[in-house]
């Protein structure tokens, strides 16, 4: 760590600065082997305009990157084709609905505000298909 710092913009802390950094960063990352936090620090240091010392924010999304988003509108046009039965729906767009229902499940029980909007919109669809004989 005290390396890292070297190489970083804001190096200059003092030993009782840098030995709390030190600490806080074992407290916060202590659940994650040293040798994937070193590749981490590794990969922060190396990359262009990362010139301050890294948050340990910084390297757990490094360790652990969060997922790309899933779009609502995605999610509402495969649904529609699912509903509608006479479309041949792959099966990456079928895992993509499961995984975004498991995301949006997973914000909060019952499901997010985005899931709901989203069943939504795909029910009015329906209930304008089947009202007006398969012209939605």
């Amino acid at each position: 760590m005290g390396h890292v710092c070297a190489l970083q913009k804001q190096y200059g802390k003092t030993g009782a600065e840098l030995e709390v950094l030190v600490e806080g960063f074992c407290w916060v990352l202590q659940g994650y082997a040293m040798d994937v936090i070193l590749d981490a620090l590794r990969q922060y240091v190396a990359v262009p305009g990362n010139s301050d010392i890294p948050a340990p924010s910084d390297i757990i999304a490094i360790i652990d990157p969060p997922e790309p988003p899933l779009s609502a509108a995605m999610y509402v046009s495969i649904r529609k084709k699912m509903v509608e039965g006479r479309v041949f729906v792959p099966p990456w767009e079928v895992e993509y609905v499961r995984e975004f229902e498991r995301r949006e499940l997973a914000k909060v029980r019952g499901g997010s505000e985005a899931l709901r909007e989203a069943q939504k919109q795909v029910e009015q669809w329906k209930m304008l298909t089947y009202s007006t004989g398969g012209e939605a």
